[in-house]
């Protein structure tokens, strides 16, 4: 006779990993949604510094660039 519990733990198993990959794929949506609204917040700033002079492209760069370095940092602690 075969074991009548045997597919509960295997769906019990991939109901857990499921559920993993949905926080880890919320965790990754956060990450770029705190990105997004780094960059917006850069924008608007430079926006009312320049008025209509254009936006500098470098100094946006590296504002992102070091928001993303002291994100990075944040990780891997």
């Amino acid at each position: 006779m075969t074991n009548p519990y045997k597919n509960i733990s295997v769906m019990k198993d991939w109901s857990e990993r499921q559920t993993e990959l949905v926080y880890a794929e919320l965790e990754i949506l956060k990450q770029e949604n705190d990105r997004l609204h780094h960059l917006t917040n850069v924008l608007i700033q430079h926006i009312g510094k320049t008025g209509d002079r254009g936006l500098p492209l470098k100094e946006i760069d590296k504002q992102m660039e070091l928001f993303d370095k002291a994100n990075k940092d944040e990780e891997e602690i």
